[in-house]
């Protein structure tokens, strides 16, 4: 499925969305989604995101945080270096290409940068994918069956496979619905990149590490070495 787009430029503010959709600037207003009853909760676990409805649609608003050292500083606010540089617009078109390769990933809706001198601040909107709980949400209720692990790792076989570096593969990032179906969100800093063992390998130890972290932290998962064996299975028979 190839997207259409529609790009508004206006004074110093930035808005991408798919061309049939006439884009509001309330989509980006968590206070005024609320008054109109259109915000439905935030998202527990996910960073800085709300569970929207627009259009008669159920969706996913995501405003850009700071990280790490910087982030007391600099709080949302990152450098301009142009406007394809920007973190939401390069996310939507990875997730629009995502969309093409049919790969189990949120769907883009709509993108807003807003530039302020040197810096600009930006949100993202995706389809919300229904009914489903994170992988670390599923863990702390019970075990996993075996075959679900190995879909799992099936599925970032997948990814990787199309080439796809996904910049923070953790156990919040990793979604599963009713029907065990698996789904992979949150692709910030996310880029193709040649296929080489040392960078998947690098991915798959990178959400190894969050499980152990999470288990460490006194959040019980119900999550061993046995499981992730069957991951890797998973992984390296997709």
């Amino acid at each position: 499925m190839s997207l259409s787009l529609s790009e508004i430029h206006h004074d110093g503010q930035y808005t991408l969305t798919e061309v049939d959709r006439n884009i509001n600037m309330d989509w980006f207003a968590p206070d005024i989604l609320r008054q109109k009853g259109h915000l439905q909760g935030k998202a527990q676990g996910r960073g800085n995101a709300w569970f929207i409805q627009i259009d008669n649609t159920d969706c996913v608003l995501r405003h850009y945080y700071r990280g790490g050292a910087v982030a007391n500083l600099l709080h949302d606010r990152y450098l301009w270096t142009g406007l394809t540089r920007t973190r939401a617009w390069q996310e939507w078109h990875l997730l629009a290409k995502l969309c093409e390769l049919k790969l189990p990933a949120p769907q883009p809706v709509a993108a807003k940068v807003h530039r302020t001198g040197l810096f600009y601040r930006a949100d993202l909107i995706t389809r919300s994918i229904p009914q489903t709980q994170t992988l670390a949400q599923c863990l702390s209720n019970e075990p996993m069956p075996h075959s679900l692990w190995q879909k799992i790792g099936n599925t970032i076989a997948r990814f990787h496979a199309e080439s796809i570096w996904h910049a923070d593969l953790n156990a919040r990032n990793i979604l599963i619905d009713k029907q065990g179906n698996i789904f992979l969100i949150d692709f910030d800093k996310a880029r193709f990149r040649p296929r080489a063992p040392k960078w998947q390998q690098k991915n798959l130890q990178r959400l190894h590490r969050s499980l152990h972290k999470i288990n460490n932290s006194g959040e019980t998962l119900h999550f061993d070495e046995n499981s992730w064996q069957r991951l890797i299975r998973g992984y390296k028979t997709a």
